[in-house]
């Protein structure tokens, strides 16, 4: 064989080790199932390169799904030591993200088949100008007024390096009503399809083949409004204020990360990681106990977050509560024994509780995060929780129903000075071992 395997590729993601707790625990992760980051059509594509296929048009036969997975294949020399160049028509340039709305009679998402064709038609309308199509994540709601519903898919179109007015492009041709027309007669739904204009959230340019050698002085800061897109936050706020509005949430987020690069907020960790903070800022901010008095809106609610120390000064943030896994602590510092008591709840403050449980599982399930933070760094949650679940007489946290159960342990465990991570300590629990033991 002339040809060496050049390298290995793989991936995990932070929470990787839950996976396996399903071997033990079935109700850890019951809600849904695991993707793979990288499909087999990947692998595959170098693969077939190699062995001398490399018109595209023969390898979208020999592979008919991967012109699913737009630029995330791998090019034959990716894998192997090779003398061909890489070949991966449509792909090295600038990427556009798009958001699009779909409002049809169904409640269910676009099909596989539906996908795939509505990006053959994102394809033949860009032509001859190659490009890969790719979508991304898919959501659904239903319409406030009744009888219709909303798909909100989010796509990429990815450009080759030598087209760079990739927005304009897209502009040009797919926010048409020429184009929604024909994109809403692929689709295999009963009545009518209406599209609404895309919506370019993000533009990214082609990268440089050679790495800066000073620092940036406007440092790249995440979009976190590709993670919380309109349609969760209106999910979570049908009807919000003045002061906290969609647009001023993201803009608000953006100019923080932007004035303080040194005390950003949900900017560090992965999408899995960064799900569960947003999660956590969300359930809180839906029971609305710290922003009331705010009269700056979400800067102030942000300032809280984090920058609040407690009375002392000296505290966790409710930021880095929920970094390091924890749900309980982001009480305590918000409202301290009121609702995390040492022995009972004043009056009225139970209910405060189990409600402010409610609607972090709201959020938790709006974010589809993989399990609730820990209950830990406040007395008395965890079994408000798992009493909340099955009934409270009065009140109940009906949307911690599904969540029953679905709870990491403490946060941080320490043992001779060795910490030991969240996933890790959640498969001891789960495997009935103690977190803490001497066999470390």
């Amino acid at each position: 064989m002339e040809d060496a395997i050049n390298v290995v590729f793989y991936e995990f993601t932070d929470a990787y080790l839950l996976v396996c707790m399903t071997f033990f625990h079935f109700s850890l992760i019951r809600r849904g199932v695991w993707i793979p980051r990288t499909p087999w059509e990947s692998l595959w594509h170098a693969v077939v390169q190699w062995v001398g296929i490399t018109n595209e048009s023969a390898i979208n036969y020999v592979l008919p799904n991967a012109v699913n997975f737009g630029c995330n294949l791998y090019a034959e020399v990716d894998l192997f030591t090779v003398e061909r160049p890489a070949s991966l028509s449509g792909c090295g340039g600038s990427v556009v993200t798009l958001q699009q709305s779909f409002f049809v009679s169904e409640a269910r998402i676009l099909i596989p088949d539906e996908q795939k064709a509505f990006c053959e038609q994102v394809v033949a309308t860009v032509a001859p100008v190659e490009i890969r199509c790719f979508i991304q994540d898919q959501t659904l709601s239903e319409v406030p007024a009744g009888g219709s519903y909303e798909i909100v898919v989010n796509y990429e179109i990815n450009f080759g390096p030598t087209v760079t007015n990739g927005e304009e492009v897209v502009t040009e041709n797919i926010d048409t009503d020429s184009f929604r027309a024909e994109a809403a007669s692929v689709l295999q739904m009963d009545g009518d399809v209406v599209i609404q204009q895309a919506e370019v959230v993000t533009v990214t340019s082609s990268p440089s083949d050679l790495p800066s050698l000073e620092p940036s002085e406007s440092p790249t800061v995440l979009d976190i409004c590709t993670i919380v897109t309109s349609a969760i936050f209106e999910t979570l706020f049908p009807n919000p204020s003045a002061l906290y509005t969609y647009s001023g949430f993201c803009s608000a987020v953006a100019t923080w990360n932007l004035d303080y690069p040194d005390n950003q907020i949900f900017a560090a960790g992965d999408e899995f990681g960064l799900r569960n903070q947003l999660a956590a800022f969300f359930g809180n901010m839906l029971s609305d106990l710290f922003t009331t008095n705010s009269a700056n809106g979400w800067a102030g609610t942000i300032d809280f977050w984090t920058n609040f120390r407690g009375s002392t000064g000296t505290g966790k943030t409710c930021g880095e509560f929920v970094s390091d896994g924890s749900f309980g602590g982001t009480l305590q510092r918000i409202n301290g024994e009121l609702e995390c008591p040492s022995s009972s709840y004043e009056t009225g403050y139970f209910d405060a509780v189990v409600s402010r449980l409610n609607n972090y599982c709201t959020a938790a399930t709006a974010f589809n995060v993989e399990a609730l933070l820990a209950m830990d760094n406040c007395n008395l949650l965890l079994t408000t929780l798992e009493t909340c679940t099955i009934s409270t007489g009065d009140v109940t946290c009906t949307a911690c129903q599904v969540w029953a159960g679905v709870t990491l342990p403490p946060s941080s465990c320490e043992y001779e000075g060795r910490f030991i991570g969240k996933e890790l300590l959640a498969l001891l629990t789960h495997l009935f071992i103690s977190p803490c033991v001497s066999f470390l």
